[in-house]
């Protein structure tokens, strides 16, 4: 069985992002595996496809919302209406927050919810493991720690 896992994230935040899909790559939760599915609206500039609403069909479609929350995604209106549609049509988004963004605050869909957290130099997604394993059941292989990688 394939699950899709949709991630919203800052296109600045892509070696986290990049971290998070090589993290599970290989991986599978009993008898499912994940597919983890992503936008890059630099993508788009040719296509002449409207980007908004192919967004809200592949949060639509998706089983699970990740969204990577840093200091990058104040600055990211689209991060910010992708997380506002994802809570809108979906009965919960997890969140991969940076923590130095947790101790400063960022808003009120931000705050006061169970989050992964991690640090610049260390990326580790134990709270992902358990969510993934309740949802899905055990996982197969552990997860390596994942040093952030450059682009994607």
């Amino acid at each position: 069985m394939l699950k899709t896992i949709f991630v919203i994230h800052s296109e600045k935040d892509s070696d986290i992002l990049s971290s998070l899909i090589m993290a599970y790559e290989g991986i599978r939760f009993k008898e499912t595996d994940l597919y983890f599915d992503c936008v890059n609206i630099k993508n788009y500039a040719n296509l002449g496809m409207d980007v908004g609403e192919d967004i809200k069909e592949r949060i639509k479609n998706s089983d699970v919302v990740i969204a990577i929350i840093t200091h990058n995604c104040k600055k990211s209106i689209w991060v910010n209406q992708e997380i506002g549609f994802a809570l809108a049509s979906k009965d919960r988004i997890i969140p991969v927050m940076e923590r130095k963004v947790m101790k400063k605050g960022f808003g009120f869909i931000h705050s006061n919810i169970d989050s992964q957290l991690f640090n610049d130099d260390k990326i580790e997604f134990d709270r992902l493991n358990i969510e993934f394993s309740n949802r899905y059941g055990p996982m197969m292989k552990k997860p390596d720690i994942i040093q952030p990688q450059v682009g994607l």
